[in-house]
């Protein structure tokens, strides 16, 4: 995985999922659509959902039920081309 750490990883998953979804830009993205993004195999599932806990918790990660997103202040840094 190129990325330091789950987290960022499933940070990025949300945002080109989003981006390739503009009409709802600011939506909630589920937990197996990240597990998809992402490729892993099963047995690093437990890491993906540590990493999801640990990310609402610390509030770099809004939850709505099964589904996540990032915070507004993020997305209005974020340019869509």
């Amino acid at each position: 995985m190129p990325y330091s750490s789950y987290l960022d990883a499933i940070n990025n998953a949300i945002i080109n999922i989003n981006y390739n979804n503009k009409k709802k830009w600011f939506s909630h993205v589920s937990r197996q659509a990240i597990k998809k993004y992402l490729n892993l195999s099963s047995d690093k599932f437990k890491y993906l959902n540590k990493a999801l806990r640990k990310g609402v918790v610390s509030g770099e990660l809004l939850q709505k039920r099964g589904s996540y997103r990032l915070p507004i202040d993020i997305y209005k840094k974020i340019k869509i081309s």
